[in-house]
């Protein structure tokens, strides 16, 4: 997704451009963005990011595993979560995209993730399982590759990938914050892979 395409925090702010007090998701984008990238760091950053989604969605799940293991012991998820439709970005990702389950990936890359990691992720995608949707949390966005890859995933087999960057999740957590609902922004990010999406 990209973050350029919805408001800034700024907009989200009382009519009085009064700044509201400082909360925990003012906190969680300050920690994210004094957390740096790369290898040695990657655990700090995957708890950080199991935080963020518990702040933002935590209310919307009724089950949470991190580093979920497949039952052939090939795949590890860094996070999934059982979904209830209680917004309507949600009934539509299990109802539409018919994706009970929801996986989160934490990808703490110094640079924008590849075609590679789109299609790691995309292989933990099962639809007899109920699980088509995942979101990847990469520290600087998505490549045009990568973003080419996650387009293809949901044009041949309805597999909705979506990359979040720390923009996009700071947007989301000032939103939370102002008590608007950050999952408004995520139908953002659905709509533009769908409205633009090529046969």
């Amino acid at each position: 997704c990209d973050g350029s395409t919805s408001p800034a925090p700024q907009a989200l702010l009382s009519i009085d451009n009064v700044r509201p007090p400082l909360t925990e998701g003012h906190d969680l984008c300050q920690e994210l963005h004094a957390l740096a990238c790369g290898t040695k760091t990657w655990r700090k950053f995957e708890d950080l990011a199991e935080r963020m989604v518990d702040y933002l969605f935590g209310e919307h799940f009724l089950e949470k595993s991190r580093q979920k293991i497949t039952d052939d012991g090939l795949s590890r998820y860094d996070l999934i979560v059982r979904a209830t439709p209680q917004t309507d970005f949600w009934n539509f990702i299990i109802n539409e995209v018919q994706s009970r389950y929801v996986v989160f990936e934490f990808k703490n890359y110094c640079y924008k993730i590849g075609q590679g990691q789109i299609l790691t992720t995309e292989k933990y995608l099962l639809g007899h399982a109920l699980r088509k949707c995942a979101f990847v949390f990469s520290r600087n966005g998505a490549s045009p590759s990568a973003d080419k890859m996650a387009r293809g995933a949901v044009r041949e087999h309805g597999k909705l990938i979506i990359v979040l960057s720390d923009d996009d999740l700071c947007n989301m957590l000032h939103m939370k914050d102002s008590g608007s609902d950050p999952t408004d922004y995520l139908f953002q990010c659905a709509d533009k892979v769908f409205m633009t999406l090529s046969r």
